[in-house]
């Protein structure tokens, strides 16, 4: 897998190809036959290169000790430029470019800019590169441990916080590394691909303040699966969705996500370079409640519940619909068991519109789970407040 890191130069665009080299793509030459072209002077094998924003030297991340020499790759080096002038690398006393080889870990797998300093994950552990003037003109340290970054995208910056998925759990930094609480982090890591670690992609939606990564189940060597974590309500949801890239509002009105297809050849514009099998395709997020003319099928659904540890049965006899601003129908869906091993049974389907008051029932269980979903075409809906009537009872 190819795999790029791209910064904004100004108008231009600095990308660095994962263990290859740097290019600088000119907006000036127009959108014909412009092709980006090798930076001169730069490392020509870097992991990633990032911009530092306030003082302006372009970074290069597990670099070469000695530069235009790929077998002197170190995964743990640092090299940046002079500042304002990305073709000087090498130091001197007229300039800014410098170089530092980090402690910790075996490989630097991601950065990301945040306020007054660049952020960098090894695979153990998290740094801070920040600026502090000559002779040295950056200070590095470490932050936290054991603590790693799964892949160059597996890390997102949102207001000053970092999110990220390290192997088996999640953290965030906000002055300090702390891991996040996950009440499904079994779910996520007892079926995932760590061979594919490398494809897990981070993004944000913020309109909802939510942190989601795309990543591959333990069955598949594409994305299939999606995490979200909700920094406002700390609450997590997951789902089915085969998203590669990811980027939020702000220069397109909605979120831009891609699809790649393996073995797709078709050509959608008059000239590829290289075409190969292998294709993406982009999808506007966030924009109406149908997938494109069809119905957007859509559902939550909730854990079990239980009332006194499961000592006692549950006796559901009504349901109180809270919807906020529905459009169609939705289908509220009960189901129980009698024991923790039992299957679940269908307790009653009801399908509610926005007229719909309340729904009795008679469903009986040690332990319930409710659904709500739509399969129809202009369907939509907001859950309010969970409303069931709920006793203890026995078994009939």
């Amino acid at each position: 897998m190819r795999q790029w890191s791209l910064n904004n130069w100004g108008e231009d665009l600095v990308l660095t190809q994962k263990d290859g080299a740097t290019y600088y793509w000119d907006t000036s030459g127009g959108m014909t036959d412009n092709r980006a072209t090798l930076l001169a002077n730069a490392p020509t094998t870097s992991t990633l290169s990032v911009v530092s924003t306030d003082t302006r030297h372009l970074v290069c991340m597990g670099t070469e000790t000695t530069i235009g020499t790929p077998s002197s790759q170190d995964k743990l080096f640092i090299r940046w430029s002079d500042q304002e002038n990305i073709t000087e690398w090498t130091p001197n006393v007229t300039n800014s470019a410098g170089s530092q080889r980090i402690a910790g870990g075996s490989e630097i797998r991601s950065a990301q800019t945040s306020k007054g300093t660049i952020l960098v994950w090894t695979d153990t552990t998290l740094h801070s590169m920040a600026f502090i003037g000559p002779p040295f003109i950056f200070g590095f340290r470490q932050l936290g441990s054991d603590c790693g970054a799964v892949s160059m995208n597996s890390t997102y910056v949102v207001d000053d916080v970092a999110y990220w998925m390290s192997d088996g759990t999640f953290f965030r930094y906000a002055g300090a590394v702390q891991e996040i609480p996950c009440p499904i982090l079994n779910y996520v890591f007892n079926d995932i691909n760590p061979d594919q670690y490398a494809q897990v992609y981070a993004g944000q939606t913020h309109t909802y303040s939510e942190i989601i990564w795309y990543y591959c189940s333990s069955s598949s060597n594409q994305i299939d699966r999606y995490v979200i974590y909700n920094t406002q309500e700390n609450s997590w949801y997951f789902g089915n969705m085969n998203r590669t890239t990811y980027l939020d509002n702000g220069v397109e009105f909605n979120p831009i996500a891609s699809e790649y297809l393996a073995n797709s050849t078709a050509n959608t514009f008059s000239t590829i370079y290289g075409l190969t099998e292998g294709r993406s395709l982009l999808y506007r997020h966030e924009d109406g409640v149908d997938a494109d003319g069809s119905p957007l099928a859509a559902y939550i659904e909730s854990g079990d519940g239980d009332i006194a540890d499961g000592e006692d049965f549950s006796f559901i006899n009504k349901v109180i619909p809270d919807f906020k601003d529905q459009t169609g129908n939705a289908v509220i869906t009960l189901k129980v068991r009698d024991y923790p091993n039992s299957t679940k049974t269908l307790g009653e389907s009801i399908t509610v519109s926005n007229t719909t008051p309340f729904y009795n029932s008679r469903i009986r269980g040690r332990q319930a789970s409710i659904r709500i979903e739509n399969t129809e075409l202009g369907s939509n809906w907001r859950f309010g407040t969970l409303r069931i009537n709920v006793r203890p009872d026995g078994k009939r």
